[in-house]
C-alpha cells in the first residue's frame, strides 16, 4: 500500500513539473539598434588633402532569429529581429577628425543607403543593422559596399570595397526541432497519464 502512494505522489508530483514547464513565460532581453550621428561636414577650399584610405575588416554577419526553447521555457530577445554586419575600421585619418560613409554598390543592400552618411565613428567596431525579422528562415545576401572616410573639409579617402555574403538560413531543420520539444513535453505527460490509469487499475 504504501508503495502505491509513493507511487502515485512521484506521478503528481511529476505531472505538475510538466504543467510548470508548459506554462513558464518568455525571458526578455533588452537591447537596442545601434544609432549613429551624422558627421558634420565644413567646406574649406583651401583644404584639398584627402584623408588616408581606411582599413577595414568584416567581422561578422548577424541574422534575425525566432524564439529558442531552452530548459522549460522559451527565450526571446528585444534584438532578436535586428540583422547587422560588423566591420572593423583602422585609423584613417590618425589625428584629425574624420566621418565614414557606407556606400551600397551593388547587389540589394538591407539597410539601403541607411548609412551612406557620412556618419561619427567613435569606437573602431561598426555594426550597420536592419530590421530582418524575428524567424530563423532568412534569405541569402550578397551584396557589396564602399567604405569612405571623410574629413571636415568634406574631402573624401579612396574606397575600400567590402563583399558581404550570408548563406541565409531554412526554417525547416529549427521549427522541427521546436516541435520536436513540445513533442516530448506532451509525450510524457500522456505516458504518465496511462502509468497512473495502470496503477489504479491494478
Amino acid at each position: 500500500m504504501l508503495d502505491v502512494m509513493r507511487e502515485g505522489t512521484t506521478m503528481r508530483t511529476s505531472r505538475l513539473a510538466i504543467a510548470a514547464c508548459l506554462l513558464l513565460p518568455a525571458t526578455a532581453q533588452a537591447g537596442e539598434m545601434p544609432y549613429y550621428e551624422a558627421f558634420v561636414v565644413e567646406a574649406d577650399p583651401a583644404d584639398t588633402t584627402p584623408p588616408a584610405t581606411p582599413r577595414v575588416e568584416l567581422l561578422e554577419v548577424k541574422r534575425g532569429v525566432g524564439p529558442r526553447d531552452e530548459g522549460c521555457g522559451t527565450t526571446i530577445s528585444s534584438t532578436d529581429d535586428f540583422g547587422s554586419v560588423r566591420l572593423e575600421l583602422g585609423e584613417a585619418g590618425g589625428d584629425e577628425v574624420v566621418g565614414y560613409r557606407f556606400l551600397p554598390i551593388d547587389g540589394s543592400v538591407p539597410f539601403g543607403s541607411a548609412y551612406a552618411g557620412p556618419v561619427v565613428v567613435r569606437e573602431p567596431v561598426v555594426y550597420l543593422g536592419w530590421i530582418d525579422g524575428a524567424q530563423d528562415d532568412q534569405e541569402p545576401l550578397d551584396f557589396t559596399l564602399h567604405v569612405v572616410a571623410v574629413d571636415r573639409a568634406g574631402n573624401e579617402s579612396e574606397p575600400v570595397a567590402i563583399h558581404v555574403r550570408d548563406p541565409g538560413r531554412s526554417e525547416g531543420g529549427c521549427s522541427v526541432g521546436g516541435a520536436g520539444s513540445g513533442g516530448l513535453l506532451l509525450a510524457g505527460v500522456a505516458l504518465l497519464l496511462r502509468r497512473s490509469k495502470k496503477g489504479r487499475n491494478g
